[in-house]
């Protein structure tokens, strides 16, 4: 199986977010905020199916954001070594992406 479940996953998270796996970091943001708003359980008291619906979104959420940080930084270290540069790869990160790899994505 190796690499084809992993992508099968992301996809999973993706679509429980209600997008594409092209989806940019702000785009994961957005998703989450607008969906976690729609099923958060104090906003649907006693609605077991809301309450699961914002767990998945949570988790999610919190996975997506892990492996678009993880894309970025393989994007970054392969910049780094075909520029063969000695600079560290929080400043490629912040030249390419406008921040460091490290920010939180919340």
């Amino acid at each position: 199986m190796g690499m084809s479940s992993s992508v099968i996953n992301f996809e999973h998270y993706y679509k429980k977010l209600e997008l594409t796996k092209e989806a940019s970091l702000e785009e994961i943001k957005t998703a989450y905020r607008r969906l976690a708003r729609r099923y958060h359980p104090d906003l649907n008291p006693e609605n077991q199916e809301a309450e699961e619906r914002f767990k998945e979104i949570n988790t999610a959420h919190e996975i997506l954001c892990k492996h678009y940080g993880h894309r970025q930084r393989r994007s970054v270290n392969r910049t780094a070594r075909k520029f063969n540069n000695n600079r560290t790869c929080d400043h490629f990160a912040y030249a390419i992406f406008g921040h460091t790899l490290y920010e939180n994505c919340g």
